[in-house]
């Protein structure tokens, strides 16, 4: 319709024989592939260096009014420990196993002295054992409290408010039931069901916050088997994480290395010519590098969230070189700046606008969403650079030694 109207002419090749420039050299070629192929190498020596973001705190937003409110609660608040977060937790079948994974625990805490990252265990067991041994030393132990607050010389005649609660507590003689333990001494240690003392809660040393030590505590507490052979499993949201974090380190090579895979397997079906599929793939590997380079020299780290922008940075980031190069192999040597200033004006626009795209991240308050955006635009960046500068150049140097590619693919 917008040919019959004369709106649109799409007759092959229009306007390209005005321009005149069909067989203008492109410029530069040489010091382009040299300069190309350093930063190749550059990439390569220092590709290795590029680091992960294990502070998942740096990754966290920032909320000013609510960190303004909390210094206000922290000055009022009388909280208990503060050393004691975070805890993992194992639940029993029975409140009887109990004891025996707090001693498990406990084991592994004394042979775990060059880097412990338990900091204590703990049970509602602990505070109202159930063995009888373990009872009575613990009704040992308020008999010499209840001695020492009463008939202490020192002591017998303080009348104090802690003393005198102290003296109440110390009357106990016998054993307490579980089921009649006060409910503010409970509460922490109930399930949702109602179960009572059927759990143990396992505290960190070392601040979940950094992924290194989040993992190296889920690879102790994370598993505890007891002397009797048998073995529990912990659980909290921080477990979880390390486990996704340990997760994300063992597959992501994989997963980039297949996607990789298959996107070369797609250009040499495409192609049908391993030359012709090699320089298609080479603005997507060339772009990887210099993306890799660019991190490297900015500081920029892998992270969480950005790590799955890898398998779309292959697939987007490959599209400029099939355009570019089967192009190319239509016009043949010596249209290089033909093909440079159609397809390779397309294929600018698109990427530029896919870029566009991803940078609307860019202005997330999120350092994780933002950290995606970065690192999208950069690699797409890159790859359309490696496209529209690296490639024409090594073509202008194959050229001018006589060893350009032909349409037939033979050479």
């Amino acid at each position: 319709l917008l040919e019959r109207t004369r709106l649109l002419s799409l007759r092959v090749g229009a306007g390209m024989e005005a321009r005149g420039d069909t067989q203008r050299r492109y410029a530069a070629a040489r010091p382009v592939v040299i300069g190309g192929l350093v930063a190749v190498f550059a990439a390569l020596v220092l590709a290795p260096r590029v680091d992960f973001q294990y502070d998942f705190g740096a990754l966290e937003p920032e909320y000013t009014e609510y960190e303004q409110r909390d210094q206000y609660v922290d000055r009022v608040s009388t909280g208990g420990d503060d050393d004691r977060r975070n805890p993992a937790y194992i639940v029993a079948d029975s409140a009887a196993e109990v004891p025996n994974i707090v001693e498990a625990v406990r084991k592994k805490m004394r042979a775990d002295t060059a880097s412990p990252t338990i900091l204590a265990v703990e049970s509602l067991q602990e505070r109202f054992p159930l063995r009888d041994t373990a009872q009575a030393t613990k009704l040992d132990r308020i008999a010499q409290i209840r001695e020492t607050a009463t008939e202490n010389r020192y002591l017998r005649d303080e009348s104090t408010d802690a003393l005198e609660r102290l003296r109440r507590a110390a009357q106990t003689r016998a054993p307490i039931p579980l089921d009649q333990v006060p409910r503010s001494l409970r509460k922490q240690f109930t399930t949702k069901e109602g179960e009572l003392g059927q759990f143990v809660m396992i505290y960190p040393s070392v601040g979940l916050s950094d992924g290194r030590k989040s993992i190296a505590f889920a690879q102790d507490a994370g598993t505890i088997t007891t002397d009797d052979g048998t073995t529990y499993h912990a659980g909290s949201t921080s477990l979880v994480a390390a486990d996704m974090l340990m997760l994300l380190q063992r597959e992501a090579p994989w997963m980039i290395l297949g996607t990789f895979v298959i996107v070369a397997a797609l250009m040499l079906l495409n192609f049908r010519s391993l030359r012709w599929a090699g320089l298609a793939l080479v603005p997507l590997v060339v772009g990887l590098l210099w993306m890799l380079l660019v991190m490297e020299i900015f500081g920029l780290k892998v992270n969480f969230y950005n790590m799955v922008v890898f398998p779309a940075i292959l697939g987007i980031g490959n599209d400029a070189g099939v355009h570019m190069v089967h192009r190319y192999r239509e016009e043949g040597p010596g249209a290089l700046w033909t093909v440079l200033r159609s397809t390779g004006e397309h294929v600018t626009m698109g990427t530029l606008t896919t870029m566009v795209g991803f940078g609307g991240l860019l202005l997330s308050f999120h350092p994780g969403l933002t950290s995606m955006g970065t690192l999208a635009v950069l690699g797409l960046g890159t790859t359309l650079l490696a496209a529209v500068v690296f490639l024409p150049a090594l073509w202008q140097w194959l050229e001018d030694r006589g060893d350009a590619p032909h349409a037939s693919g033979t050479r």
